[in-house]
């Protein structure tokens, strides 16, 4: 297998982050509208039709977003149409990275820079 191919199988972005990013796009109002949309859509097929009405829009710099956002192993860390893993593992993982932001604070505030003997024991 692939290192892309694992990707879909073990990989899903951060839906926060990625709704964050597509605030700061240049891009008009229905195609920011669009690029959520498949976060929410029901299946491949709606959104190859998302994708299709993104392109048809022809903005500036849009061929890049869709070279990039068309790749398996990305659309498939978005979307479970898309993604290798199974449906409960899709859905009993979380959506987004808050748990592993909120460790990596607790981690500054015990100490920075220790020894690990002393980083083990905190």
């Amino acid at each position: 297998m692939k290192a892309k191919e694992h990707l879909q199988y073990v990989f899903k972005s951060c839906c926060i982050h990625y709704k964050r990013n597509v605030d700061h796009y240049p891009y008009c109002a229905d195609t920011k509208h669009d690029m959520l949309e498949i976060l929410k859509a029901n299946s491949s097929e709606e959104i190859n039709q998302i994708f299709g009405q993104i392109k048809m829009r022809n903005e500036d710099g849009i061929q890049n977003w869709l070279e990039y956002y068309q790749k398996p192993w990305v659309l498939g860390s978005l979307t479970y149409h898309y993604s290798l893993m199974s449906y409960e593992d899709w859905q009993t993982t979380p959506f987004d990275t808050n748990i592993a932001e909120s460790a990596h604070a607790m981690i500054n505030r015990t100490g920075k820079s220790l020894k690990l003997k002393i980083a083990i024991l905190r």
